[in-house]
């Protein structure tokens, strides 16, 4: 969350903690690569608090580049295909070395033998060379021959009838305008074989595939089972009847829309659709992948696989059960973001998708469920019945979009992000929109001399200032000035709440808003409110204690040039920052005693610079 800093940074500080966007550059930490981006770095700091490092609201944003997102079979596409050459023979030509027409067994034959005729005979022959069908045949028998590599070749003007159940070290090519039937209800493609067509393919029953297949157009077929590492490229679309089965290792490529009963596909499986996946039921499991616009389903599984939408793609499937979160990942192809729509998910033997959705995703549910010895409803986030255990996901951004209604025509339908009522523009979660005017300036400041020295945040709280209370409701205001003489950016993250001393865990902000013990921090405009002080119960707690730390982005810290960055903070180099306790401004509630500090300096990986607040807050 980037916000415009002039003159004066104003903080408010209440009872509990805010996430925004840390501006450490992600790559010092070695996680900035486009796909398995880790959540959320945690750092350590001497005085123990936890630093979260991530993209907005703690959470990083888990991509996947257009080539991480594609796969092998992409690769695959039509072999050129050469014209009859001259050396080629009609059939009922050709003559073996002793006069005799053996087409139907010569394995040595080496020239090219063409059927022009169009009487559909039925032939038989070894695939010693290419045989051209520019007429019209029917082949019932071609058996490979070691050592050779021939080719059936149908021409533009050619009609196969391809009566064989299966395909097995032999390539077949069909140009553009060429037929090729499949006549068998259960066909294969071994291994090792190839059937390439420039136009639309059908197969009237199942097929089974472990070699490679291109179709130019569209494809369609009753069953596919695709294994062994086969490859299948469909430039069109693809319409299957019944099922979908990807499986080991298997890589599947549709340029258009996938559209079928059933998809499984498992074991290192993978199927790219350029733009759209419709099934009744999606199943996806053991390292597999699933990369596409749109998908939409009626009940989908997944386990330790990905799915990577594109920017604006819309995931709705529907009643959603969650297994090994181990290996699962959501990611968007790019910078942008998609979407997660269900009706009723479950998460299975797990409480936590931190590390598996990320903040680059909207994702919307209407029940949410952990099953863990027991199947039980919860809200996102929240906790299960029992206290114990925090039920949370990657992004914060629940709930708060709504899908486009699909027309036809379309690959995603995209995604509306729901708008705040004081603006009506989109909102983030985890960011408020900006509104000028609400940073008080302090007059008269002079500039400070700090300084440079790399410091791992977590200066010395004591000793603090106290505060003369005030008549200001029930919140504790505190004014920093920033004398620069630019226009730069400030980031607030890494808040943490301590109760005597003891360190709060498991806060997480929702829609830049967090609330615990009856108080409750916002935050607009760099101004951190902590609302409602009164609540605070001190009937066991004597003392709490709240600090954030306010980044400067790494794209306006950037700008500055080296003798800038040392005016700014020369004395930092001391090791404990600058204290500007003394220059800022505090307000606070009648009946509080409250202590304070200031710092800022650098710190992070990168020597980033920082502003740290602390407040500590005790009934009188």
């Amino acid at each position: 969350m980037k916000k415009q800093i002039r003159n004066i940074l104003s903080l408010t500080l209440t009872a509990s903690i805010l996430g925004a966007c840390s501006n450490v550059d992600i790559e010092d930490f070695g996680l900035k690569q486009e796909k398995v981006l880790p959540k959320t770095t945690e750092v350590q700091l001497s005085n123990q608090t936890v630093m979260r490092i991530g993209s907005s609201s703690q959470y990083a944003a888990y991509k996947a580049t257009e080539q991480e997102a594609g796969n092998a079979a992409l690769t695959l596409n039509m072999d050129p295909v050469p014209a009859i050459p001259s050396n080629a023979v009609l059939v009922e030509d050709y003559k073996d070395q002793w006069g005799t027409n053996s087409f139907g067994w010569d394995q040595n034959r080496t020239v090219p033998v063409v059927i022009a005729n169009r009487d559909g005979k039925d032939y038989q022959f070894p695939m010693a060379a290419d045989v051209y069908i520019s007429g019209k045949a029917t082949v019932s028998n071609a058996y490979g021959v070691y050592g050779r590599e021939a080719r059936i070749i149908v021409t533009s003007t050619g009609e196969l009838t391809f009566a064989m159940p299966t395909l097995d070290r032999t390539t077949i090519i069909v140009q553009n305008g060429g037929k090729l039937n499949i006549t068998q209800t259960d066909f294969k493609i071994n291994r090792g074989a190839k059937l390439l067509a420039e136009g639309d393919q059908a197969f009237p029953g199942s097929l089974n595939t472990g070699g490679d297949l291109f179709v130019g157009g569209n494809m369609t077929a009753k069953k596919i089972d695709a294994n062994n590492s086969a490859k299948t490229h469909v430039m069109g679309n693809m319409l299957v009847e019944d099922l979908i089965d990807l499986t080991n290792g298997s890589e599947t490529a549709v340029e258009g829309s996938v559209k079928t009963q059933n998809i499984l596909i498992d074991s290192n499986a993978q199927l790219w659709a350029g733009c759209c996946v419709w099934t009744k039921d999606l199943k996806l499991h053991n390292q597999s992948e699933l990369s596409t616009e749109y998908i939409k389903a009626e009940t989908t599984s997944i386990s330790a696989s990905t799915i990577n939408m594109a920017d604006q793609g819309v995931a709705d499937l529907g009643k959603t059960v969650v297994g090994d979160v181990s290996d699962l990942k959501f990611n968007v192809v790019g910078d942008g973001e998609a979407m997660i729509v269900s009706t009723d998910f479950e998460l299975q033997e797990q409480y936590s998708l931190t590390n598996n959705i990320g903040a680059n995703f909207y994702f919307n549910y209407e029940r949410f469920y952990v099953i863990n010895q027991g199947k039980e409803q919860v809200t996102l986030p929240g906790k299960t019945n029992d206290g114990f255990h925090n039920v949370e996901i990657g992004t914060d951004k629940v709930n708060a979009g709504t899908p486009n209604a699909w027309q036809e025509g379309q690959c995603s339908p995209g995604f509306k992000k729901n708008t705040t009522p004081e603006t009506g523009d989109p909102e983030t979660p985890g960011t408020t929109p900006e509104e000028p005017g609400t940073t008080p300036e302090e007059p008269g400041t002079t500039p400070e001399n700090p300084g440079t020295t790399p410091e791992q945040p977590g200066t010395p709280e004591e000793p603090t200032t106290p505060v003369t209370p005030t008549t200001d409701g029930t919140n504790v205001t505190i004014v920093i000035p920033n004398d620069i003489e630019r226009e730069w950016f400030l980031e607030a993250d890494d808040f943490a709440i301590r109760r005597d001393g003891v360190f709060e865990q498991n806060i997480v902000p929702v829609n830049n808003t967090v609330e615990r013990y009856g108080a409750k921090i916002t935050e607009k405009n760099l101004v951190v409110n902590v609302e409602n002080v009164n609540n605070l119960d001190f009937t066991t707690t004597k003392e709490y204690t709240y600090e954030t730390y306010l980044w400067v982005t790494k794209e306006s810290w950037s700008t500055f040039t080296a003798a800038q960055k040392e005016e700014f903070f020369s004395d930092a180099r001391q090791g404990d920052g600058t204290d500007i306790t003394a220059r800022c401004q505090i307000t606070s509630p009648e009946g509080y005693e409250v202590r304070y500090n200031v710092y800022k300096g650098l710190g992070g990986q990168n020597d980033t610079p920082y502003i740290k607040v602390s407040v500590h807050i005790t009934k009188k």
